[in-house]
């Protein structure tokens, strides 16, 4: 689809560029729209699909690239509520060999927007990625790649949907189970860092999305500085938006859910990657997600943390994964 197109028209919004440290009070109502790009359901011209989750249609924004014929892989970006940029910039190369289908879940990214808590839960991102499953490769298993809680979702459509799925990648996803939740670090992200970006809203309007999207680019930096070496400053992710009400009620809703609960039921050998920096490093996922995953491979990246994989650490991630899709089933 138009990826290029898209990235040409959002660009301007991360110009912001490094994240922004300036609140929304530093903006006007018609400056958002120019600051924060619009979503799938605001802007015809960007790369999209229309789905049904929760018995409600939603835009997502989807892009393909690779020819039809070729294996399917669906890629999840994490957040929750970030989009699948800096996925797709750098596997983008598995193109050559496979079919990949990037897009932003519901609530993040460049996707439409949800008000109610109830519509950002782990079942409906289960609904969500079948319909994307159905649309792309009707009655063909995939494959799934996902980063962060990209991962956790995808193992969870994984463990629910076994026969669907013909490989699975998790790049350092976060805890999957209460076991692993219980041992985070200190410093993972969570709530805290949000804390003055919302407002007890029982429905968030259009304006009210943008506004708490737009600041919460002045807070990432500071909140993904556990996610680097002790040595290392953040660095900019390349992004176009990032769902902050998504981010705020998946993380406060998760309660205990076990994403890998039934994962034994799947065949394949699963892949895990991980760098050494950082707090979902592959100390974490040895110690506490590791577990849980009775037929994984650790793939320890040495230097690279959570963003940085994509980054600088590039190539090392792409061989791991390309490795992984060239054995024999």
């Amino acid at each position: 689809m138009h990826g290029r197109r898209t990235l040409r028209r959002a660009r301007c919004a991360l110009v912001l560029g490094g994240w922004l440290a300036c609140s929304a009070a530093c903006a006007s109502s018609d400056e958002l729209g120019a600051l924060v790009p619009p979503t799938a359901d605001e802007d015809p011209a960007l790369p999209r699909v229309q789905v049904t989750i929760g018995g409600h249609a939603r835009w997502l924004h989807l892009e393909t690239l690779g020819e039809g014929g070729r294996p399917v892989v669906l890629i999840l970006p994490g957040g929750p509520g970030s989009d699948y940029r800096l996925l797709r910039d750098a596997l983008a190369p598995l193109a050559d060999e496979h079919l990949l289908v990037f897009w932003d879940q519901h609530g993040g990214g460049l996707s439409e927007r949800v008000s109610r808590p109830s519509q950002l839960t782990p079942d409906s991102f289960d609904e969500e990625i079948a319909a994307v499953h159905v649309l792309v490769a009707p009655g063909e298993k995939v494959t799934l790649i996902g980063h962060s809680y990209g991962a956790e979702i995808a193992l969870r459509y994984t463990a629910l949907h076994p026969e669907a799925v013909e490989r699975l990648v998790l790049i350092e996803p976060g805890p999957v189970n209460d076991f692993a939740r219980d041992h985070r670090p200190t410093s993972f992200v969570g709530l805290d860092v949000f804390e003055s970006l919302f407002w007890d809203n029982e429905v968030m309007t259009a304006q009210d999305h943008a506004r708490a999207d737009y600041r919460l680019l002045g807070v990432l930096r500071r909140g993904s500085r556990s996610f680097y070496c002790a040595s290392q400053e953040p660095v900019e992710v390349p992004s176009w938006r990032f769902g902050a009400y998504a981010f705020e009620v998946v993380q406060r809703e998760e309660g205990s859910t076990d994403y890998a609960r039934g994962i034994e039921a799947f065949a394949p050998r699963v892949l895990l990657i991980a760098g050494t920096c950082g707090d979902l490093q592959t100390s974490f996922q040895q110690a506490y997600n590791l577990p849980a995953l009775p037929r994984a491979d650790l793939v320890r990246i040495e230097g690279a943390g959570h963003f940085t994989l994509f980054l600088d650490y590039a190539p090392q991630t792409l061989a791991a994964i390309r490795a992984y899709l060239a054995e024999a089933p």
